[in-house]
């Protein structure tokens, strides 16, 4: 069996192999060292960051406590694209 490769073929491969390599090569990053400081910190407390698509904080702090039973609410505020909840395990 033979491949019949066209451009477009070549150009997807190329471009697929780019991106893999760009992600392997440059993982998220915090811009401040205050931002870092707070991704290792939230990273050794088992922080999960949470975006509900509602207008109300109250429901979504209630949708958080179904979604992740053992866990207290560290913040939570109404961001841009809807509520953002942090959260920690008890």
């Amino acid at each position: 069996m033979s491949w019949n490769w066209d451009i477009w073929d070549v150009i997807f491969v190329a471009v697929l192999i780019a991106g893999i390599a760009l992600f392997v090569a440059y993982p998220y990053q915090p811009q401040s060292p205050q931002a870092l400081e707070q991704y290792q910190q939230d990273l050794a407390d088992n922080v999960v960051v949470v975006i509900y698509q509602t207008d109300s904080v109250d429901v979504a702090k209630a949708q958080f406590y179904k979604d992740y039973p053992g866990y207290e609410i560290l913040e939570a505020y109404k961001g841009k694209h809807g509520v953002i909840i942090r959260g920690r395990k008890k």
